[in-house]
């Protein structure tokens, strides 16, 4: 496919995301985690039975941190889309290019190119026309814009660590053991506050495929 059609692609099917964590009835926790293993588990066969799943061992151990962290910004992404508006959450959470730009600098010395500024600038003006002048001039700071603020955070981090083992391995490969870390950690938090996941309506599990395989899969 065609790299701008892929793009655009990815833009359509992600910006879903808000969509199905609003209309979900579940905990954003519970949401991360279907989220990641209904993707896991459509692209699980394919891996198998491509049988490519062999890794160096440090690679494995970035794909793996870098699944906690995904997973991580996921759920605190989910918790600030049902505190606040999912416009302004989405608007903040987006903010990653910056911090990519400003925490490659601090902690590796490289200046980001005035391509990639203009680029940021552009799309961070964008989403500020989406939002409304007057909305982000009397915009609250309360705990949702801080767990999406927070996200973006996690989010820029998962950017810096993962960007040189796509350059070594498959993505496919990749994503395999970045999303199986992903669920596990995600399973674990369930557990420990003893979420349901389990008994859902059938409207919700459509939810819970979509985010998997819409969202995060496609």
């Amino acid at each position: 496919m065609n790299p701008k059609v892929s793009l655009i692609l990815g833009i359509i099917c992600i910006s879903f995301s808000p969509i199905f964590v609003k209309l979900v009835d579940a905990s954003p926790i519970v949401s991360a985690f279907y989220r990641m293993l209904m993707a896991w588990l459509a692209l699980a066969p394919y891996c198998v039975l491509k049988r490519d799943l062999k890794i160096k061992r440090k690679d494995m151990l970035l794909a793996l941190l870098g699944g906690i962290i995904f997973a991580s910004d996921i759920a605190v992404w989910n918790m600030s889309l049902v505190i606040t508006s999912a416009t302004i959450s989405t608007l903040i959470a987006n903010l990653a290019p910056v911090w990519v730009g400003l925490m490659s600098y601090i902690f590796f010395k490289r200046k980001a190119g005035w391509l990639f500024w203009t680029g940021t600038f552009i799309a961070i003006a964008g989403m500020v026309v989406l939002v409304g002048f007057n909305n982000l001039v009397h915009m609250q700071v309360n705990l949702g814009l801080i767990l999406a603020l927070a996200a973006s955070v996690l989010y820029s981090f998962y950017i810096l660590i993962t960007k040189g083992i796509l350059q070594r391995i498959d993505t496919i490969t990749f994503m395999f053991y970045s999303m199986l870390a992903s669920c596990l950690f995600l399973f674990i938090i369930c557990s420990f506050q003893h979420a349901n996941l389990f008994y859902y309506s059938p409207k919700n599990w459509f939810y819970f495929i979509g985010m998997g395989i819409i969202c995060q899969l496609t």
